[in-house]
């Protein structure tokens, strides 16, 4: 695998050819993954069984792996893994010490191969502490025991934003997240095709000294200007599938949430819209929301379209829209804001 792309939410493939074959590289569209491989990564050598197309144009004749009215290509086995590692970035702050779970070498770096699950801590001193922690970029949190968890990628480098503790505000802080003021600017790159994204607190504008603030929805996009919804992340739901959009903080506990939507249409039906929360990342209890016979958004009882979690227990690190909808076609919504009280 040379490149690892996404259409319509599905992984496809750029595939290494031989000269004698015509191309160098070879294209894979929309393809189903076994669950018991989990996921694959640029560098992996993998067997994937589908239907040749001939994709032609401007003279052009171009052999592409395809779906075939619905019956996707499948990847049925992991011949071998690329290699990975992933240490700390060579700016890491000093004050900042990362201690790696997983087996390091004396350079504290793990060497592997992709989908290796790597963990590791990182910890502060008196004075200073982890505000933000992200690997390649991408935000990643800690379990309740300050234990961050990733799958290695290719070459991965962990780096860390700190806050002042002296700086720390203490009792009950309302975050208040709206998805809509910059929307143009954290979506600037994204794409009219839906896919996972991921939004910072520092994209939201959102400062908290010592609480950090991420949001990843798994089924969205940026929808061309003049569409319905055109100035914030849009939800697509379809085939009675899972799609979430998942609020996480660090540093604090989430003690109430609600998550504000806008209605594409009336017309646009869900099954369920409900919010969940987790104290360990794994376990999810729903604490509100519609979940019955397709009904639009506006007839689920919301108060002004919001759907809220209050009095969660202790010890809850995130919260999560959970939407589902049986038709075929893409059903939309729109994310406007979040609202959170931390401690």
């Amino acid at each position: 695998v040379t490149e690892v792309k996404y259409f319509n939410n599905r992984p496809g493939f750029y595939i290494a050819a031989s000269a004698e074959e015509g191309a160098t590289q070879f294209q894979i569209y929309t393809t189903t993954v076994d669950e018991a491989i989990g996921a694959v990564y640029t560098g992996d050598e993998i067997v994937i069984c589908g239907y040749l197309k001939v994709y032609v144009k401007d003279s052009n004749v171009t052999p592409e792996m395809d779906q075939n009215n619905g019956d996707y290509p499948v990847v049925t086995e992991i011949i071998a893994r690329g290699d990975a590692s992933i240490k700390a970035a060579e700016d890491m702050d000093e004050n900042i010490t990362l201690t790696f779970v997983t087996t390091a070498d004396t350079n504290n770096v793990v060497t592997g191969h992709n989908h290796d699950l790597v963990e590791f801590k990182l910890e502060g001193n008196d004075s200073w502490g982890v505000q933000t922690a992200k690997v390649n970029g991408t935000v990643v949190t800690a379990n309740n025991e300050g234990v961050y968890s990733v799958r290695l990628n290719g070459s991965m480098e962990i780096t860390v934003e700190v806050y002042e503790k002296s700086e720390t505000p203490s009792g009950p802080q309302t975050i208040n997240g709206d998805l809509v003021t910059n929307f143009s600017t954290y979506a600037g790159s994204w794409g009219t095709g839906y896919s996972s994204h991921t939004i910072t607190a520092s994209d939201l504008g959102i400062n908290l000294p010592g609480i950090g603030v991420s949001v990843n929805i798994t089924n969205c996009n940026k929808q061309q200007s003049g569409n319905t919804i055109d100035n914030m992340p849009v939800m697509a739901a379809k085939n009675s599938g899972q799609y979430y959009c998942t609020v996480s903080v660090t540093g604090a506990k989430i003690k109430s949430a609600s998550i504000t939507l806008k209605e594409w249409t009336t017309g646009k039906k869900f099954t369920k819209v409900v919010i969940e929360y987790t104290t360990d990342g794994t376990t999810w209890t729903k604490a509100g929301g519609y979940e019955g016979s397709a009904a639009a958004i506006s007839d689920m009882g919301f108060t002004n379209l919001a759907v809220t979690a209050n009095e969660l227990p202790a010890n809850v690190t995130s919260v999560r829209l959970s939407v589902l909808a049986s038709g075929s076609s893409n059903t939309q919504l729109g994310l406007q804001a979040f609202s959170l009280v931390v401690e």
